[in-house]
């Protein structure tokens, strides 16, 4: 499944493959919301697959482009297989340096100003060849760092951007889950008939469980926060004559 989910947290557009995630299918899904939903993108948050971004631009001239931070910060780790050095004591030793440096990135990436990050980054490079130079893994993450500075930095200059992908994870979750209990379907084109009425329904269900800064949602549809007027539609009446 390929799914766009816009800052409003409605789902702008849902395309399903017939195979593995794929740079094809990505053109699929760009090519509709480009010129069938005539979607005006201006900033992309994704979790740094480099074909979402390639196959966007080819649709997209102008937008802005974020890497979601935290799936960012899971390929630094990978750099060095973080999770399994940490739960072996004789690894942790041997990845001393290595482990260091991934929590001066890490410390880095939060950073809440771009001051902050800036003199961090001027820091972490000077240290680098002082202390982490010999390391093929620490090269490997300061290359990754310097690699994707510009895409992991835009939420600095616009407090609107998202520092991650999290809205669009958790409606995939929602849809995870509700796939989980169905043990198949007879057809790709049933599949898909399914996915579009149950995007319908998510589109069109109130929250009422949103806490602290979320608490405006409740009590309003994902369509209704994206300014959309509602009322008097029939959803599953709606998604049935309306292919999605």
């Amino acid at each position: 499944m390929y799914i766009g989910v816009d800052s409003c947290g409605d789902i702008v557009h849902v395309a399903t493959g017939d195979s593995f995630e794929n740079k094809s299918d990505w053109g699929i899904f760009f090519k509709d919301l480009k010129q069938e939903i005539e979607y005006p993108l201006v900033v992309l948050i994704s979790d740094g697959n480099p074909d979402i971004l390639a196959v966007c631009s080819n649709y997209y001239k102008y937008f802005i482009y974020q890497t979601c931070i935290y799936h960012f910060l899971k390929r630094i780790d990978r750099t060095f297989g973080y999770l399994t050095v940490i739960r072996n004591m004789s690894k942790k030793k041997q990845f001393s340096i290595e482990i260091e440096m991934r929590n001066k990135i890490h410390r880095l990436i939060h950073r809440e100003s771009l001051n902050s990050f800036v003199c961090d980054y001027n820091n972490l490079v000077y240290v680098f060849f002082e202390k982490y130079y010999h390391s093929q893994y620490c090269y490997s993450m300061l290359e990754t760092l310097k690699n994707n500075l510009g895409y992991i930095t835009p939420h600095y200059f616009d407090d609107k951007i998202f520092k991650t992908s999290n809205m669009a994870e958790t409606t995939i979750k929602q849809y995870e889950r509700r796939l989980k209990s169905i043990e198949g379907f007879q057809s790709f084109l049933s599949l898909k008939n399914y996915i579009n009425i149950f995007t319908m329904f998510l589109r069109f269900k109130k929250y009422t469980d949103c806490r602290k800064n979320n608490s405006y949602k409740n009590g309003k549809s994902r369509l209704q926060i994206a300014g959309v007027n509602t009322n008097n539609i029939d959803w599953f009446l709606y998604g049935q004559k309306n292919n999605y």
